[in-house]
């Protein structure tokens, strides 16, 4: 599941099955806080997770940087 920082257990994680406990460790309420905390951080569910990049730039002859 996921790591939390104590003020991020404070401030974001949430009692998703309604259980009266928010337990970290059962994935309904680890991915709901989850969920809640990238909800409040701004998240935008349309714009790019990922993005490809290219370390050709970063090799020239036998210096490379980054093990290209």
């Amino acid at each position: 599941y996921f790591q939390f920082m104590p003020s991020t257990i404070k401030n974001h994680a949430i009692d998703y099955d309604k259980n009266n406990h928010i337990d970290l460790k059962n994935p309904t309420d680890s991915y709901a806080s989850a969920a809640n905390y990238l909800y409040k951080m701004g998240w935008d569910k349309n714009s790019h997770c990922f993005y490809k990049i290219d370390f050709s730039y970063f090799c020239w002859g036998n210096f490379k940087l980054f093990c290209c």
